[in-house]
């Protein structure tokens, strides 16, 4: 019977001793101050014109809720002002979920346009899943409806008169 072919001393870059890949030896995980880097986003080649995700901001309309998140709803910035942590947390987690919807769909029609500049044509943006302007306008207008967004006396200030 012939002898198994050892294809690990052919390749010995490729085939590690553990299980678990550490990354190169010659690049420590750690700067000088010992913190661990930052990661980077992974984008494409922005001057040919085309990114790995967009980004979008929604918030309340008193600015105290604010959320920047990408085309698939991931959260990427927010800013919850003191008040608004006084809240009832169900109310606070509905805000913010909302609000991320919103940044999401106006980051998936700003996608959208970028993408039909490149020439995709409209039949695969909507396979994209890829919203409207006009189909964000008109989810913003339920919104507000949906959440009595009606113009506040101008004695009213934080749910007090002045």
């Amino acid at each position: 019977m012939p002898e198994p072919a050892d294809f690990g001393s052919a390749i010995p870059e490729t085939i590690h001793e553990s299980g678990v890949y550490s990354g190169p030896v010659d690049e420590p995980d750690a700067d000088a101050a010992g913190s661990v880097r930052d990661a980077t986003p992974i984008v494409g080649d922005s001057q040919h014109g085309y990114t790995g995700y967009t980004t979008a901001e929604a918030a309340l309309r008193n600015g105290e809720i604010v959320v920047t998140t990408t085309e698939f709803g991931l959260p990427l910035k927010l800013h919850v002002d003191a008040v608004q942590l006084r809240r009832d947390p169900a109310d606070l987690a509905e805000d913010l979920l909302r609000l991320c919807r919103l940044a999401a769909d106006r980051a998936g029609a700003a996608r959208r346009v970028e993408l039909a500049q490149l020439g995709l044509n409209d039949q695969v943006l909507d396979l994209l899943g890829l919203p409207t302007r006009d189909a964000v306008e008109q989810t913003e207008i339920d919104d507000e409806d949906n959440h009595d967004y009606e113009p506040r006396s101008w004695l009213e200030h934080d749910g007090s008169v002045w």
